[in-house]
């Protein structure tokens, strides 16, 4: 399947203040891409009102730092060996 990338200057006009007529407009691309067989990809997401916009408008991935801000090499390190100490928990404890 293929991806294509709401970039985030679009996402500002069509989900920065929730006019109407700017939000018809991103609901209609995520639509359009949907029908064309695209995954969209929202980059950029600043705030809670372009997130919910964009899980109510069915974007299939969206990222930025409203939604996790950039870490250092050293804390994704981290942050992964917790989830998988935590995944082996799961297992250990379903095994």
């Amino acid at each position: 399947m293929n991806w294509r990338r709401f970039s985030p200057a679009l996402l500002q006009v069509v989900a920065g203040g929730g006019c109407r007529p700017c939000t018809a407009g991103g609901e209609a691309i995520i639509a359009l891409g949907h029908r064309l067989g695209i995954r969209i990809a929202a980059d950029g997401v600043e705030s809670e009102w372009q997130k919910r916009f964009l899980r109510q408008a069915g974007c299939d991935l969206a990222q930025g730092n409203h939604l996790a801000p950039p870490l250092a090499a050293d804390a994704v390190t981290a942050r992964l060996a917790a989830q998988q100490a935590v995944a082996r928990q799961g297992i250990d404890r379903a095994g």
